[in-house]
Order: C-alpha cells, then sequence, then structure tokens
C-alpha cells in the first residue's frame, strides 16, 4: 500500500496543475513519518525537486502564532512568502486541535495560499476529524 500511495504523491508533486494538499492519515505507528523521510523526500531530491521544507506541526504553528500576535501584515505576507520559496512543503504529525477553531482557520487559510500559488504541501496526521475533512479541499486524502 505505500508503495501505491508513494507513487499518487510523487506524480502529484510533479503536475503543475494540481495544486491541492495531500492529506496522508493513519494510526500513529502506521509508518506515515517514515514513508516521507525515508522515501519522498529523497525520491523527490533525486528527481531534482530540491527546495523542500518538511516541518512538525508544532513549528509550524509556532511560526504561525508569532506571525498573527503580531498583528502586522507584513509579517503574514513574510510568512507566506518564506513557505513558498520551497517547491514542496511537507507538515508532520498535524494535530491542530479542533477545539481551537480561530486557528483552525489560520491554518486553512495558509494552505489556501499556499494553494493558490501552486505550491505542494503534504499533511500527515493521524486519523482527520469530521470537522477538518469538511474543511479541507483536496482529492489527495489517502488512508495508511
Amino acid at each position: 500500500m505505500s508503495d501505491e500511495i508513494l507513487s499518487k504523491i510523487f506524480d502529484w508533486t510533479f503536475d503543475s496543475k494540481i495544486a491541492s494538499p495531500a492529506y496522508l492519515y493513519g494510526p500513529t505507528g502506521s509508518g506515515k513519518t517514515y514513508m516521507i523521510k525515508e522515501k519522498l523526500i529523497p525520491l523527490c531530491k533525486k528527481s531534482k525537486l530540491t527546495e523542500i521544507l518538511n516541518t512538525t506541526e508544532e513549528a509550524f504553528l509556532t511560526s504561525l502564532m508569532d506571525v498573527i500576535k503580531s498583528q502586522n501584515v507584513s509579517d503574514k505576507n513574510d510568512f507566506i512568502s518564506t513557505l513558498t520559496k520551497n517547491n514542496l512543503i511537507i507538515i508532520d504529525n498535524f494535530q491542530v486541535s479542533y477545539s481551537r477553531p480561530a486557528t483552525l482557520k489560520e491554518v486553512i487559510k495558509v494552505f489556501k495560499a499556499l494553494s493558490q500559488k501552486t505550491k505542494l504541501l503534504v499533511v500527515s496526521t493521524s486519523p482527520p476529524s469530521a470537522e477538518l475533512l469538511k474543511i479541507i479541499e483536496s482529492d489527495l486524502i489517502f488512508n495508511y
């Protein structure tokens, strides 16, 4: 199953017409992080897709929350600009607290901004809640 998913994600990363995030989900310990670190990233680098940001939810949210707290529009633009310097953005272990809808709303804004700039986004998570599935707009949802 992982090779099939890897193949779909890899094909998607080189289809510039697709700007939809890929969501990879499954139980803790199912191999999502391994597939990303040991298979997807090396495969992308081998294929000349070298500008890759591989981060965790914690690091991503810390940066985003700093920008939100500053209430400075140029900080938000700089944050998006920094992200878009990468061809592929990977957020591993995405576990945003759905009890904090304002945070989730800001995350979705960033995801949409990246999609509009046709930046490739892969998000790994434990099984998403029904709330997240309602919000995300992706044909690329993989149960690992």
